[in-house]
């Protein structure tokens, strides 16, 4: 089964969070709903929920305009671009093309598998944990997956 067109993968693997209780899922709609409670409680929110529906419906959600305006002028979208690179092994590529040009500090960025289960994790993390050591990266595994198992579980 293929994903849907208009499909986002953020909404199913990240979360931001801020001291305020707001919290979103990527940098594009950060801090986008107020939500009291845990990490958890966030997680599950409905307005997370909602947002996963649309995609899994093929939607075009408004709260992700900027994507949307994005892809209709002919750039490469953050959605994109966050499922170009899931489960590649060509590391010196994705460092050649979005770390090198930015000249971004080797020690500031992290890696953690993509993955949404405990057993994609433990199957994921040694490759992660290599690309990470090869770049001198920091690398952090995934520990909701690992305490709580399933991502949309947690």
């Amino acid at each position: 089964m293929s994903l849907p067109e208009n499909f986002c993968s953020a909404p199913f693997i990240q979360l931001q969070t801020s001291k305020d209780n707001r919290c979103g899922v990527c940098p594009y709609t950060p801090n986008r709903w107020q939500v009291q409670g845990t990490i958890a409680d966030k997680w599950k929110s409905k307005e997370l929920e909602s947002l996963r529906k649309s995609f899994i419906e093929n939607k075009q959600d408004p709260q992700c305009r900027r994507c949307w305006k994005e892809e209709e002028a002919g750039k490469k979208s953050l959605r994109l671009r966050l499922s170009e690179h899931k489960g590649s092994k060509n590391t010196d590529e994705i460092f050649e093309k979005y770390i090198e040009p930015f000249d971004i500090p080797t020690g500031r960025i992290w890696l953690m598998p993509c993955c949404g289960s405990r057993d994609e994790h433990i199957e994921a993390a040694p490759m992660v944990a290599e690309m990470a050591k090869k770049h001198h990266f920091n690398f952090s595994p995934r520990l909701h997956l690992l305490v709580w198992d399933m991502a949309l579980k947690v």
